[in-house]
């Protein structure tokens, strides 16, 4: 397995300091709510809405930050975050960004790779019905095949 190490140099100081100020000194948690569904077979990676806001809803010791893109994630408009970049920020931007991320909150998607790429902690949510499919496509894609920093990452199991 190649070694995951992302040397990227932020290319604008400004909004990052702007996001640590609003921050107030809390740890900054990066989260993208789950993908849009494309297929049964997607569908069964998905965690549900509830599930998903309530993990976030214990994290209010932290400044929550959701980023994505309405062409592969939901906005999930009622989740619980501090600042909403979703559909706001470049891949440039976002690569900035997480430079300054603390913990990193996701499905099965490029949040845990990028945190792991920068040597950040992140939560990936499973789903056991994923686990559990028909498709060895579907139940093949476990923590132990996507997640390769294991002392980084924590997984959460939801139904």
């Amino acid at each position: 397995v190649p070694e995951l190490n992302l040397a990227w140099t932020v290319t604008n100081q400004a909004p990052l300091e702007r996001v640590l100020r609003r921050a107030n000194g809390k740890p900054i948690l990066i989260f993208q709510p789950p993908k849009i569904v494309n297929g049964e077979e997607q569908e069964l990676y998905n965690p549900r809405a509830d599930d998903f806001n309530r993990w976030l809803d214990g994290r209010a010791d932290h400044f929550r930050v959701k980023v994505g893109h309405p062409s592969a994630a939901q906005e999930f408009r009622d989740s619980p975050c501090e600042l909403n970049l979703f559909n706001k920020t470049s891949v440039k931007e976002m690569l900035d960004l997480a430079t300054i991320g603390d913990l990193f909150f996701s499905q099965v998607c490029f949040i845990p790779t990028l945190a792991e790429s920068l040597d950040k902690r992140s939560v990936c949510m499973f789903t056991r019905r994923q686990l559990s499919a028909k498709s060895n496509k579907v139940r093949n894609l476990t923590p132990e095949v996507f997640l390769h920093k294991r002392h980084l990452h924590e997984v959460v199991y939801v139904d």
